[in-house]
């Protein structure tokens, strides 16, 4: 629903660095184990709670910024 690198399709985008309705780890598990009212992000009641974690950590792993590497600032 998410598209396959997270980018977006039916849901939201989850490929940024601050998800709206999960701002903190703590409250994307909560949106994951509990779903949300009224949309199409149904509950992971079928989930243990290190797999929520564990869906929780990829999420976040796909709104990660790239390391640039910046310009030799030596004269």
């Amino acid at each position: 629903m998410h598209g396959p690198t997270g980018t977006g399709g039916k849901g939201p985008r989850l490929a940024q660095p601050v998800l709206h309705r999960a701002p903190d780890d703590d409250r994307l598990a909560e949106v994951i184990k509990n779903g949300i009212p009224n949309t199409e992000m149904p509950a992971a009641w079928q989930m243990t709670d290190r797999e929520i974690w564990q869906v929780a950590a990829y999420v976040r792993s796909m709104g990660r910024t790239p390391v640039v590497a910046l310009p030799d600032e030596r004269l």
